[in-house]
């Protein structure tokens, strides 16, 4: 029982204001959890970037 495992890695950054305030933002707007916002929107800037 309890969470699959997952193949993932914890990773730690800092973030200045105000773009720490439009992360939030972004999050609540989109109604999940900063750090699940922080997955998107590297995954939406990678997809944007495909080189």
């Amino acid at each position: 029982m309890g969470r699959p495992k997952v193949e993932s890695e914890e990773v730690r950054s800092r973030v200045q204001q105000p773009l720490l305030g439009q992360l939030d933002k972004w999050a609540e707007k989109h109604n999940i959890p900063r750090a699940e916002a922080v997955r998107r929107l590297i995954q939406k800037g990678l997809e944007a970037s495909k080189d």
